[in-house]
């Protein structure tokens, strides 16, 4: 019978419960008053996909991996290169990379 339940378990692989959902985005861990409500306006507005299996709502593991990737802010790169790549010293100060000369001193 464990060799029937694990082919039962690879052949479901990729397809998440509400439950199994509302884990994975760790909207239980939010605070939020009802976790599997937000899981539902998440699935209503569209942010998320799903399926139906026999009258049950599934989840498709990569519906959540692109919900967590659209909404992950990426990191900026660090403001010393920023500011390596846009200005340059000149030898009486900071002038910016588009002034094609150093200013005359007088």
């Amino acid at each position: 019978m464990a060799e029937n339940d694990k082919s039962r378990d690879e052949g479901a692989l990729g397809l998440l419960t509400q439950e199994e959902a509302v884990r994975l985005l760790r909207l239980d861990c939010l605070g939020l008053s009802n976790p599997k409500e937000t899981l539902r306006y998440l699935r209503r507005t569209r942010q998320l996909g799903y399926t139906h299996v026999a009258g049950k709502i599934l989840i498709p593991m990569g519906e959540v991996v692109a919900y967590l990737e659209r909404q992950s802010v990426k990191a900026r790169r660090s403001l010393h290169r920023a500011n390596t790549l846009t200005l340059s010293v000149a030898p009486d100060g900071i002038s910016d990379r588009g002034d094609p000369e150093p200013r005359k001193g007088g």
